[in-house]
């Protein structure tokens, strides 16, 4: 997930709207499932590095700074309200178009974009972000 205060349309405020229209922020069974999540900002950083010093072909680079959100935590940060465990089967209705994805678990790791690139993430975490409020109409 990317975020920021410039992200007004992203999978941080789809969930957000899947949640209030739902009255509550759902997660698929234990919620363990792990998303990784960038700052924008942090992320526009590592495109300039990419084209500054990334070797010309075979890189792959992972931008993110929190590298695996365990679902539960998303749910419980964006709510105001309840919070629910939900079925695979019960994700449409509560998830919306995110459902095949959010019973995934995507954990990555930023350790050859650090080394590499000598990228380092130093804008707030998804958490710390969401938190500040700005997703919040």
């Amino acid at each position: 997930m990317v975020h920021s205060d410039l992200d007004h349309h992203g999978f941080t405020s789809a969930l957000i709207g899947f949640a209030r229209d739902n009255g509550a922020a759902a997660y698929i069974g234990e919620g363990d499932d792990r998303w990784p999540a960038a700052n924008s900002y942090d992320v526009g950083a590592l495109y300039r590095l990419v084209a500054e010093k990334a070797p010309a072909t075979g890189s792959t680079f992972h931008g993110v700074g929190d590298l695996g959100i365990p679902f539960k935590v998303i749910a419980e940060t964006i709510a105001g309200i309840e919070t629910k465990s939900i079925t695979q089967a019960e994700a449409p209705q509560f998830l919306g178009f995110l459902a095949g994805f959010a019973g995934l678990d995507n954990p990555v790791s930023n350790d050859t974009t650090q080394e590499v690139l000598g990228w380092q993430p130093s804008h707030p975490g998804w958490v710390e972000d969401v938190r500040t409020g700005h997703y919040i109409d």
